[in-house]
């Protein structure tokens, strides 16, 4: 075998630096710019020293049969040549790596009009379903990444370089000598501070810097607001179901047979307490039901648990993660899932704790409820939460105390009173079903993973018992009776059953085939990463969020039968969208004069042409419509907003019945809409109106095509 071992890698990257580099990773920002001549010396020394070193490490290529997302391949010596790059080593199912997005994109907003910095993705796979393309390209949408992404299957990149660990960020020098190699969250934090002393660098230097701007071609999603995107969490409580609808920000409340009861949530990513439509939310989870009037969501991108009171339409907050340097609050990160079960030790199976599985903690957590405790005395106090279990290490260790246990970011967790003192928890990058008793605190694996705690790569798809079965990144779990509980073996794309007695687990839904399939032999059905399910026991039937495929579906698990709800939204129109008393004037364009047959018709497109702008993805648009005349106008409305790009005309009016005493109509429609200014990244309000004069005759015209353009 050829010996490598003087070849140069990742890990040599700060020898001959002294340790203040290494204190420099590890340091606060705000630590670092108060102190800013003294660290940009040793950062200016550490690239100096790189530079000239004949160890240093450089990106020669990307790899041929590289599939590239958000733009077309690109050519270190073409288009990034002289360009500084950011490089983000990432796998989708690492929470971690989804943390790192936020301090990127801080990044990428901060030199939005700086070409010489070009970031992108490199996504190297540690499950054996994350090296499908499609199932990347699925990602990048759900994580709204905008820059260019590289799809590496086998790692190739990865293991060239060095790369040891999810998340790994390089920057790089513009021949793209590796300068930074930033590990983990803590040091990639540094990343905004460290690019800008970079860039200043190079600048002092008089460094040739490529201005050429690169042209994006960023993926088309899923995009309907009547339908679901990505949804991630459901449950149910007698004749109703609440779904996480995360890709669109909100959660909706239906019935079994599909008919949306209310939406909750505007649909614009934010932290917003108050009514179903002004309340926002930013990528919600699992959800649990309390008393049949609360329900309690994990709302995952803002690290807080909110609260919807069915009987006053509200939403509120009842904790959130604190800016403080508390430790218990700063570790309480991605909260995924949650559930109620009794108090800790409790000999009274009464159902008063909410627990929660905090992914990015790899922790359980606990909150009391207490009717009294969800009154703050101000808006800034919430409900006491605490970490319950989990040494907060990234493991899979067992442990008599559970303080001391070890859990790999937990997703799913559930608690039946039909198998009491024990919660059960899929724990996702470990591969496992872990149980907690509630009596004693202890700690054990039920299925999968294998016997090294530090080992999470035991994964697979293998049924059978104890640690021989293999899961694949399970998301979702449900405790039905004792001893019996259904899991979304996500990667997988199956639903399992493990009987918690025999330790024995085996497949109850799914051919472990990607696609949306339905079929009369359950086994031939197909998933694609199913990551929720819930189990009603009045309806006696098995509730899947079928993420990928941006649907729920329904198991009856005695008829064997599986079907796709069917979703129907209401008609929104008319709702919080009063009449714009503004209309157009006779020389606006969106102001017309029609001449129409009675009987005739008007069918109305609507378009948005302002560049920088488009309709904030996921959010109602409602409005309203004023008729005034002696016709008795049929207003068909072909979707819940007038904007929707695929339905066109969105709007159908026809003249049923009229008067010749009076051939004259007026028809003022308004519109508010929520709009994203995808440069500055801010959402703002806008409406808009059209007005119509019609007036009926005998010549007039059977039809109407009108096109109404908003800049």
């Amino acid at each position: 075998m050829e010996d490598t071992s003087s070849d140069p890698c990742l890990v040599d990257l700060y020898e001959g630096d002294s340790c203040d580099l290494l204190i420099l990773l590890e340091t606060d920002t705000e630590d670092l710019i108060r102190n800013s001549e003294k660290w940009e010396q040793i950062i200016y020394s550490h690239i100096d020293r790189v530079l000239h070193s004949p160890r240093g490490l450089k990106i020669d290529s990307f790899d041929e049969d590289f599939d590239w997302l958000n733009s077309k391949p690109l050519s270190l010596d073409k288009e990034l040549k002289n360009k500084l790059l950011v490089l983000d080593f990432f796998t989708y199912c690492c929470i971690n790596c989804e943390h790192a997005l936020a301090f990127i994109q801080q990044v990428e907003d901060e030199f939005r009009e700086n070409s010489e910095l070009v970031v992108i993705g490199v996504h190297s796979p540690k499950f054996l379903n994350e090296k499908d393309l499609d199932s990347v390209k699925n990602a990048v949408l759900r994580n709204k990444i905008k820059h260019p992404v590289i799809n590496d299957p086998e790692n190739h990149l990865w293991n060239k370089l060095g790369v040891y660990c999810w998340p790994t960020v390089l920057i790089t020098s513009p021949s793209h000598q590796i300068l930074f190699s930033l590990v983990g969250e803590v040091q990639i934090k540094k990343l905004s501070y460290l690019f800008h002393q970079t860039l200043n660098y190079f600048k002092m230097k008089n460094t040739l810097l490529s201005t050429n701007q690169l042209q994006l071609t960023l993926l088309e999603g899923h995009k309907e607001t009547e339908s679901l995107l990505f949804p991630s969490g459901i449950s149910a409580c007698g004749k109703s179901i609440i779904v996480s609808d995360t890709g669109h920000n909100r959660l909706l409340l239906l019935s079994f047979d599909g008919k949306i009861q209310h939406i909750i949530g505007s649909g614009a990513a934010g932290h917003k307490d108050g009514s179903y439509l002004k309340a926002s939310f930013n990528r919600p989870q699992g959800t649990a039901w309390w008393k049949s009037n609360f329900i309690f969501v994990a709302d995952t991108g803002n690290n807080c648990i909110r609260k919807i009171d069915l009987k006053v339409k509200e939403v509120s907050t009842v904790f959130k993660r604190k800016n403080t340097t508390i430790e218990s609050d700063e570790n309480f990160s991605s909260p995924w899932d949650v559930c109620i079960g009794p108090d800790f030790g409790s000999e009274i199976n009464e159902l008063n704790v909410l627990y929660i599985a905090v992914a990015g903690s790899h922790q359980i957590w606990a909150m009391p409820l207490q009717e009294a405790s969800f009154i703050p005395s101000n808006e800034h106090e919430f409900v006491k939460c605490s970490p319950f279990a989990g040494s907060g290490v990234e493991e899979c260790r067992n442990n008599i105390y559970k303080m001391k246990a070890g859990f790999a970011q937990p997703s799913g967790v559930s608690y039946s009173e039909a198998n009491p003192g024990v919660l059960f928890i899929a724990d996702s990058e470990s591969s496992t079903v872990r149980s907690l008793s509630l009596v004693n605190g202890q700690v054990k694996t039920v299925v999968g993973g294998g016997l090294d705690p530090k080992d999470l790569f035991q994964y697979g798809d293998k049924d059978g018992s104890g640690y021989d079965v293999k899961l694949q990144h399970p998301l979702g779990i449900c405790v039905v009776d004792e001893g019996k509980i259904f899991i979304a073996d996500s990667y997988n794309h199956k639903i399992k059953l493990i009987n918690v007695k025999k330790r024995e687990c085996s497949t109850l839904v799914g051919s472990g085939v990607k696609g949306s399939k339905t079929s009369a032999s359950l086994l031939e059905c197909e998933f694609d990463e199913p990551s929720a399910i819930s189990y009603t026991s009045d309806e006696k039937l098995l509730l899947i969020a079928d993420t990928n495929n941006h649907s729920i579906k329904i198991l009856d698990p005695e008829s064997k039968m599986l079907k796709v709800i069917s979703l129907t939204f209401p008609d929104i129109s008319c709702v919080d969208a009063p009449v714009v008393q503004s209309v157009p004037r006779q020389e606006n364009s969106n102001f017309r004069k029609i001449n129409l047959k009675f009987g005739g018709r008007i069918n109305c497109t609507f378009k948005l042409n302002q560049p920088g702008l488009s309709l904030t993805e996921g959010v109602m648009q409602p409005w309203n419509i004023s008729l005034k005349g002696t016709c008795n106008w049929n207003v068909e409305c072909r979707s819940n907003s007038l904007f929707h790009s695929t339905r066109q005309p969105s709007l159908i009016l026809k003249c049923i019945e009229g008067s010749n005493e009076d051939p004259l109509s007026e028809i003022i429609i308004s519109a508010n809409l929520t709009l994203c200014d995808d440069i500055n990244n801010i959402c703002l309000p806008k409406k808009v109106t059209v007005k119509l004069e019609i007036e009926f005759s005998e010549k007039g015209q059977d039809s109407y095509d009108g096109v109404f353009v908003f800049t």
